[in-house]
């Protein structure tokens, strides 16, 4: 899915159930080589109508995983929001990371599984 010269981002949609994330990615965009953007209004009419907004993927191109200081505005920002912590799902040289953001830190988790049609599990 990673495209090494432009950021790309989805919507993770779907429940968390006992330490682990059942994600959908919806709605992928394409950015620039550092950024990218999203459909801000849909994602919360998404969250207000089914409660199911996960969180965020995105890809960073240029080969690092750790989040950004703007994956870290970006995320206090939902979670204050949506009110719960949210999963922020980074892909960079083909390799996946995943961190919790809990409205003021991330925390990185133990497993990320991408399978086909875009679906993630991801483990504490």
């Amino acid at each position: 899915m990673m495209n090494l010269f432009r950021e790309q981002s989805a919507v993770l949609l779907g429940e968390y159930r006992s330490g682990i994330w059942l994600a959908t990615m919806k709605w992928i965009t394409q950015g620039t080589h550092d950024s990218v953007s999203f459909d801000w209004a849909l994602v919360l009419t998404r969250e207000e109508k089914h409660g199911d907004v996960l969180g965020f993927f995105h890809t960073h191109p240029a080969g690092h995983f750790v989040p950004s200081q703007r994956d870290h505005k970006t995320m206090s920002s939902w979670v204050s929001c949506f009110g719960k912590p949210l999963l922020c799902l980074i892909e960079c040289e083909n390799n996946w990371r995943a961190f919790e953001h809990d409205g003021n830190n991330f925390t990185a988790l133990r497993e990320v599984v991408p399978f086909s049609r875009r679906r993630v599990v991801v483990s504490r």
